[in-house]
């Protein structure tokens, strides 16, 4: 669900600041990407924040994401937590949107009994 101010302030509990990188590599399937236009580039590395309430919870969900790679172009590697301070929702929210000056929406997803915020 695309989360914003209002509906964050609904959400209980905190989240922890977690980092992790994906990598996609150069296929058949993935040269038209926009990573690899005008380049010779093998490999994109991109490191993305999430936030998770629960350590357990993010590298469970980075493991499963591995799991899911059907072409073999994406692989995502847990790099961990990035910050020890708990966080409720609305201050994720806010970070998000100051980090990406308001150009990405963040979305809260429940996979389960696990909720995480990106």
């Amino acid at each position: 669900m695309i989360i914003g101010y209002e509906e964050a302030k609904k959400v209980d509990g905190y989240f922890y600041e977690f980092e992790y990188q994906t990598r996609i590599k150069r296929t058949k399937n993935s040269e038209h990407f926009a990573c690899f236009k005008n380049n010779d580039l093998q490999i994109y590395v991109l490191k993305s924040k999430i936030y998770f309430r629960h350590e357990k919870d993010f590298e469970h969900t980075t493991n499963n994401w591995n799991g899911q790679d059907l072409f073999g172009i994406y692989s995502y590697f847990p790099i961990g937590k990035t910050n020890n301070k708990k966080l409720n929702s609305f201050q994720v929210i806010e970070k998000i949107f100051t980090k990406e000056n308001n150009y990405r929406l963040a979305s809260l997803i429940t996979i389960g009994s696990i909720d995480y915020i990106q």
